[in-house]
């Protein structure tokens, strides 16, 4: 008894020291548990070297203890030549194959094991990095904020210790926010959001008059919320000059020479804001919101002769006054979502207001001296109401099937009032449209084919107001389309046919007449149609060559026409019409090939326009020689992170329509250079240096053959900075009124 009593004392008492202890804690053995056997004590005694290491230096501790070498097991052979031996074998083999099989699973178990003690053991160092990470920065807070203390303490002569107050009100804006980190102007938090910073940027244009430009823009983010704002800020002065020298072949032949000297001020305010909300990084839902506020005055001095071949000649000078307003107000609610298994949605609905208001003072002073003065007022309101459905679905190998409907909505009323001359006009317009398409996208390998129809169903009702007069239409329009692609890696070709219809401008389908000066009026057309057009379009890309090839087919396509006024045939009336049908066929050919430092990109377009339209004496008059137009642009990286970049324009004399154009070229330098990891941008710009961009045309239509000469304030010399953020976060721009936004004159916003 006393001898067991002796060794459980030996056995039992294992002192380890705190520096080699092994991976994990040992486990505690019970104190009721009877003595170990031989075999442990075995063990534990081989286990005892450890304790001489004890008073060795302390190593490094490995990541993950290597796990244990397994003793192979003896697969015994025995004499197979008897039965006894063949049992006995056997026996073995299965004795054998329990063994590998628990050994395997040992094995696993083990390797388990491992794999779990590393997770840990990482788990662990990236914590201890992590807390001494976060100490590092708060002893580096801590440092920084007692050199701002012993600055402040050295400055007075009587230092006294910073009290708890003056140090909280020390603390910046840092202090309080999670801050992450920021990186490219953006505020990353420790819970989910970032905060963008706003991007600028200004532009100073001068020619005569110096052009201004602002712009402004930021988003903010905070978990699935996106929140949108802009600014823009316009404002600009220039000179425009028009000569026209026009001859009226009736049964009077009228001579007119009409100098106009123009100055055009216009000042804008535009304004965006949105928000927007994301389900899933495939689902959005967002509202936006669009104003603009713009206002200019026109200024002009005419100086007019009309010279006929029997009677009395006429002298005048003119002086007119306009001034315009115009508001626009914009909703656009959308929703887009792409589901997994295919399907993808797009909707879209907005709500547009726009307000134009104009005035005009018109004084004529004649040879005689005698003065007669006009004055004008003007206003159109436009409602507009749209909304789109898309709906897509993706089969795969089968190809994608799409299908839509869209709809629009305008209602407004133009109108102009003249104070003690002409008559008033006042005329409403409804129109609606309803439209169904269907398409069908199909890609193997290189190749793609796509199909689509579209039905619109469009009713339009005018109504002059004064004098009861009514245009009614309603249009049935089936608009088909087929696409074919070949696209490699060096080459890519692409033959598209098309038809769409183009509607008239709202500001055009009225009855009013303007009144311009003694011998010119502009007047709206009450009864425009639509404009019908099949198009053909051939694309090829290879390499550095780009060629497109364009042809075009018009029913009743919109020109801006003019004709003599009957029973006065001095006057000439400016208006849009009909004319019966228009061939337009388009060539350009772009080359673009980088050598070293150099970037040339020539560009040659080619337009030859079908047209046959009405003469005098009831003849028929062509359309002739084909507008060619060359634009050299080159780009150079100078030194020093410098970019230079020359561009030259030419047109030659050609026609388009009715009208002959006249030769013109212009000369463009720009010097640009990018700061602060191209945070920030310099440009330095020169426009048109030669001064040569006048726009030179004539036209001869009925009995009326007019020339003029154009010239616009082309020559300037521009500065801009633009300091950008990088902003990852866009607004969704699309909308379901883009159509009919830029019937009323709103492509710009």
């Amino acid at each position: 008894f006393l001898m067991n009593a002796l060794r459980f004392v030996v056995n039992r008492r294992v002192i380890w020291r705190s520096d080699s202890l092994p991976e994990g804690k040992p486990r505690r053995k019970p104190r009721f548990k009877e003595p170990k056997t031989k075999k442990h004590r075995k063990a534990e005694k081989m286990a005892e070297p450890s304790k001489v290491m004890a008073s060795a230096p302390p190593q490094s501790e490995p990541d993950a203890p290597a796990p244990p070498k397994s003793k192979k097991k003896e697969h015994r052979q025995f004499d197979t030549s008897t039965k006894r031996g063949i049992k006995k074998q056997a026996k073995e083999d299965i004795r054998y194959l329990k063994w590998e099989q628990k050994e395997a699973s040992r094995q696993k178990k083990e390797a388990a094991k491992q794999i779990k003690i590393q997770k840990k053991t990482e788990a662990r160092r990236r914590k201890e990095e992590e807390k001494r990470a976060v100490s590092e920065k708060r002893a580096a807070k801590k440092e920084q904020k007692k050199k701002v203390v012993s600055k402040e303490d050295t400055s007075s002569a009587t230092s006294k210790p910073v009290s708890r107050k003056k140090r909280k009100k020390d603390q910046t804006l840092e202090d309080y926010l999670p801050v992450e980190k920021i990186a490219n102007g953006i505020v990353y938090t420790t819970d989910g959001r970032y905060v963008i910073a706003f991007n600028v940027s200004g532009n100073l244009l001068q020619g005569n008059y110096l052009s201004q430009n602002y712009k402004m823009n930021g988003s903010y983010n905070y978990k699935n919320w996106d929140f949108f704002l802009s600014y823009n800020y316009d404002r600009g002065k220039k000179d425009s000059n028009l000569d026209v020298y026009q001859q009226t072949q009736s049964d009077t032949i009228w001579n007119l020479t009409d100098l106009t000297r123009k100055q055009i001020f216009n000042e804008s305010h535009a304004y965006t804001g949105g928000v927007s909300y994301h389900f899933s990084p495939e689902s959005e839902i967002g509202l936006k919101y669009e104003g603009k506020y713009s206002e200019g005055s026109t200024f002009s001095k005419d100086t007019l002769s009309m010279i006929p071949d029997k009677g009395t000649s006429t002298f005048i000078r003119n002086l007119s006054d306009v001034s315009d307003k115009s508001v626009s107000n914009h909703l656009n609610l959308y929703y887009t979502n792409d589901w997994k298994n295919g399907w993808k949605m797009n909707a879209f609905g907005d709500y547009l207001h726009k307000t134009d208001r104009s005035r005009g003072n018109i004084r004529e002073w004649e040879s005689d001296g005698v003065e007669t003065s006009m004055d004008y007022y003007r206003k159109a309101d436009w409602d507009l109401f749209a909304a789109k459905l898309n709906l897509s679905y993706e089969t795969g190998k089968a190809g994608t099937f799409s299908f839509g409907y869209d709809f629009s909505h305008t209602t407004g009323t133009d109108y102009i009032e003249y104070v003690r001359a002409l008559n008033n006009g006042s005329t409403s317009n409804t129109e609606m449209k309803n439209s169904l398409y269907l398409s069908y996208d199909y890609t193997w390998n290189n190749l793609s084919l796509g199909a689509g129809l579209r039905y619109e169903h469009i009713r339009s009702d005018l109504r002059e107001n004064n004098s009861n007069k009514n245009q009614n239409q309603t249009y049935h329009n089936f608009l088909p389309s087929v696409s074919l692609s070949y696209n490699t890696e060096n080459l890519q070709q692409s033959l598209t046919y098309s038809v769409h219809t183009e509607r008239p401008p709202f500001g055009v389908m009225n009855d009013n007449a303007v009144y311009t000066d003694r011998f010119t009026y502009q007047k709206g057309n009450l009864y425009l149609k639509q404009a019908l057009t099949h198009d053909l379009n051939y694309m090829l890309f290879y390499k550095f060559l780009f060629f497109n090839l364009n042809y075009t087919h018009t029913h009743n396509p919109l020109i801006t026409a003019f004709y003599s006024m009957p029973g006065n045939s001095a006057v000439t009336v400016s208006y849009m019409d009909n004319f019966d049908r228009m061939h337009n066929l388009t060539g350009m050919v772009n080359v673009q090939y980088p050598v070293k430092w150099w970037l040339p990109s020539l560009t040659l377009t080619c337009l030859k326009t079908f047209f046959s339209y009405p003469g005098p004496n009831e003849s028929v008059l062509k359309a002739g020689r084909p507008l060619v137009m060359v634009n050299f642009n080159n780009s150079f990286t100078l030194p020093s992170g410098f970019l230079l970049s020359a561009d030259f324009n030419y047109g030659s004399r050609g026609y388009y329509q009715l009208y002959e154009a006249k030769s013109y070229t212009s000369f463009n330098l720009s010097l640009k250079k990018s700061f602060l990891k191209d945070k920030l941008q310099l440009s330095l710009d020169a426009y048109d240096i030669f001064n040569k961009n006048n726009t030179r045309a004539s036209a001869r239509l009925n009995d009326i053959i007019m020339h003029s000469v154009g010239k616009e304030e082309t020559r300037k010399v521009g500065f801009t900075i633009t300091y950008r953020f990088r902003t990852e976060k866009k607004m969704n721009n699309q909308s379901a009124a883009e159509t009919e936004m830029s019937r009323l004159n709103m492509d710009n916003q």
